[in-house]
């Protein structure tokens, strides 16, 4: 018996030397790994939804499976989307905030608003509910931004602080659940950019590397020069590295053809390899220790610009994404996403059901655009991956999801009849399972749709009636629709 436990002693010793000798730190275990669920079920479309949700690619996109909901977002404007997961039906949600992240499990939001000096202010929402403003000094909001980790603990932002007659870009990485900083590194590069979607930002799944690419068309670096990434690491012993490096390009890619030269930054899984993609589609993995390639040549991915028939800025995207049993997600150059299994074997092809060219408005000089990728999200089992296009949403799986089971559902209102003449909040109140805090609401007075402000449990409006009102909400999550009953208010008597 003493000989058997040796000899097994010996066994997981050398496969433990092994595996960390690897000099890829990226590749899969597959002596140990099952085949992915994609893998092993014939892929299909399980529903496509054609409406556009936003003019550029999202800032955030997280299935949550819980909520029955895809949440989907953009980086500068005042709006969330949502999917409902079983039929890919869609409903939006009208803020005075703008969404930067959230976390796995969707009960931790991190948010960005404009105060009334035009600056920027970070805040994080636990459930919706708890409210807790980042004590970050306030800075102008087109040069603000911010990513957070996969565990909601920690976000990357970056924004600008004043050196004499000049902005300097400064990054942060900060602790959420502490409210403090862990890290200011501040760069000696002047920072002149139109708005904060022209930053490149990528935090690890838990926080402990950060990456930054200043990307804009009109700050201070000729076109002789290289584009500079610069990393952050936390060692084992609480201190930080940071590390710079040239961003990897194609010969041909000069900087005054990509005023935006990151198309993509993404850490593994791990943490252990960041994933870059260039303006014209070089694809290289970088080690997170040393910044050095871990592969010699990798196959040029695709890289689209998300919306070419609207006006804005000109920039690329080739998103990608790993699911939790070693599906990698990424863009071919025709526009398709590629799913490979952990062997790098190719297991399905998704195609856009519409992929017909957008319509050029504003710019006839340039090229249209097919129906392309700009977001990729695996459900947590693995076995469905959301696929975001330019024209419409869809989601392709071994088998759809159930319809949640909803009970019965309702919802009241109740106002101060002083609420005719000021704007007062009119508060909900609901009755049965919902899928809290993910919910979005629609206020209308004498049936007419007004352009309140729904926060957890109340429209935020201004009147601009005084005559009787009537008073209806509609409120929806990923359970469905819910129906207020009319409330009616009256002008006071004077």
């Amino acid at each position: 018996m003493k000989t058997l436990s040796l000899c097994l002693a010996l066994l997981i010793l050398a496969a433990g030397c092994a595996d960390s000798a690897s000099p890829d730190p990226e590749q899969w275990r597959l002596q140990e790994a099952k085949a992915p669920a994609l893998a092993t079920c014939e892929v299909k479309n399980l529903w496509w939804n054609a409406l556009p949700a936003h003019d550029h690619a999202p800032h955030v996109a997280r299935l949550l499976p819980h909520h029955n909901l895809l949440i989907w977002g953009g980086g500068s404007r005042n709006t969330w989307d949502a999917y409902r997961l079983h039929e890919g039906s869609h409903f939006r949600s009208q803020n005075t905030w703008s969404l930067l992240g959230v976390s796995a499990s969707g009960e931790r939001r991190l948010s960005r608003r404009v105060t009334a000096t035009n600056m920027s202010e970070f805040f994080i929402q636990d459930a919706g509910v708890r409210e807790t403003t980042l004590a970050l000094q306030e800075h102008p909001q087109s040069s603000a931004s911010a990513v957070m980790s996969e565990d909601g603990r920690r976000a990357l932002i970056a924004h600008c602080v004043p050196a004499g007659d000049k902005k300097l870009q400064e990054l942060v990485l900060w602790d959420l659940d502490a409210n403090s900083p862990l890290h200011r590194l501040t760069l000696a590069s002047e920072l002149r950019l139109h708005n904060a979607e022209s930053l490149a930002l990528a935090i690890s799944p838990g926080g402990h590397h950060a990456a930054f690419v200043q990307q804009a068309s009109d700050f201070n670096l000729g076109e002789d020069q290289p584009v500079i990434l610069h990393t952050l690491r936390q060692d084992d012993d609480g201190s930080f590295t940071h590390a710079t490096g040239e961003l990897p390009l194609f010969e041909d890619e000069v900087r005054s053809s990509a005023a935006f030269p990151v198309a993509n930054m993404t850490y593994s899984p791990a943490g252990d390899a960041l994933h870059l993609v260039s303006y014209q589609g070089r694809h290289t993995r970088l080690s997170t220790l040393d910044l050095t390639p871990l592969s010699p040549l990798l196959p040029t991915r695709g890289a689209f610009i998300a919306r070419p028939d609207v006006y804005s800025i000109s920039q690329r995207h080739s998103p990608m994404a790993w699911s939790q049993d070693g599906v990698w997600a990424s863009v071919a150059q025709d526009g398709a996403v590629e799913l490979l299994d952990p062997a790098r074997k190719l297991v399905h092809r998704i195609i856009a059901p519409d992929p017909a060219a957008m319509e050029l408005h504003w710019d006839e000089t340039t090229p249209a655009t097919f129906n392309t990728p700009v977001s990729i999200t695996f459900s947590p089992d693995a076995t469905q991956v959301i696929v975001h296009f330019s024209k419409g949403v869809g989601m392709w799986g071994c088998a759809p999801t159930g319809a949640p089971v909803s009970g019965e559902r309702s919802a009241s209102l109740t106002a101060p009849e002083a609420t005719i003449h000021t704007a007062g909040p009119v508060h909900v109140t609901t009755q049965g399972p919902t899928t809290a805090p993910w919910i979005a609401g629609t206020l209308s007075v004498n049936e007419d749709a007004t352009e309140a402000i729904f926060t957890r449990d109340h429209f935020l409006w201004t009147p601009r009636q005084r005559e009787p009102l009537q008073l209806t909400a509609r409120l929806e999550d990923g359970m469905g629709v819910m129906e207020s009953a009319p409330l009616s208010l009256s002008p006071a008597a004077r």
